[in-house]
């Protein structure tokens, strides 16, 4: 913690900067406000840059790419990773934690803290290894104390679906079923974008950015933004 806090400091002091900027520029920001299409046509606006981000999903949707559209759901036994971490659910026993490719912390974390629980747990993953697109020298710590904690490796592992507690799965091109009390998805989020298909066609220049598009990370949500602001 004691290392974070430079970090934490200078990244406050960045915001301050960026809050006294807005202000200086007259920007009008509305806080606390949740936005309809009504509110935004009021505006009568010439342009509207939709950054409403992304949202987590039981929904394995880097796994489309595999055929897998809508696998059934598990009698309520199905719930992602923020769901876990926020505590709005609590998997026990035998759990399966699905990366759909996206191969990042998400998978890797809510598996460590499961297995923390006292859970049993395997991460299945379509790539070649977990943590895929975590950098060499953090997996270099990791693997050793995630293996050490017992959790159990399923990569080349496709995630079809949960029905009467049984995981339904297409590893290494073999299908097979395994029994497991809970299925966690951790993996790319769905783009919140229902405003802007409703705006779509009602506001002269629309346009999305970010995570609206596509989840995808914070430097494409800036490259993205930056664009739009210069294209104004």
């Amino acid at each position: 913690v004691a290392a974070r806090a430079p970090y934490r400091a200078e990244l406050a002091k960045a915001f301050q900067w960026l809050e006294r900027q807005v202000h200086t520029l007259g920007v009008d920001v509305r806080l606390g406000s949740e936005v309809a299409e009504h509110d935004v046509l009021a505006l009568e606006p010439d342009r509207v840059v939709m950054a409403t981000g992304s949202r987590p999903t039981p929904k394995p949707i880097g796994l489309l790419s595999y055929g897998v559209e809508d696998p059934p759901g598990g009698e309520g036994r199905v719930t992602t990773a923020y769901a876990v971490l926020a505590d709005r659910a609590q998997p026990r026993g035998t759990v399966i934690v699905v990366d759909d490719g996206e191969g990042s912390w998400k998978s890797v974390s809510v598996a460590e803290a499961l297995l923390d629980a006292g859970g049993r747990v395997t991460l299945a993953t379509p790539l070649p290894v977990i943590g895929a697109s975590i950098g060499a020298h953090s997996m270099d710590a990791l693997l050793p104390r995630l293996f050490s904690k017992g959790i159990l490796a399923s990569p080349f592992t496709i995630y079809r679906g949960m029905e009467d507690g049984l995981v339904r799965l297409t590893v290494q091109g073999r299908d097979e079923e395994r029994e497991a009390d809970w299925v966690v998805i951790a993996g790319w989020h769905e783009p919140h974008s229902s405003l802007y298909f409703a705006l779509k066609g009602k506001v002269q220049d629309l346009v999305r950015i970010g995570d609206c598009v596509a989840a995808r990370t914070m430097l494409d949500a800036i490259r993205e933004g930056d664009e739009a602001g210069r294209a104004a």
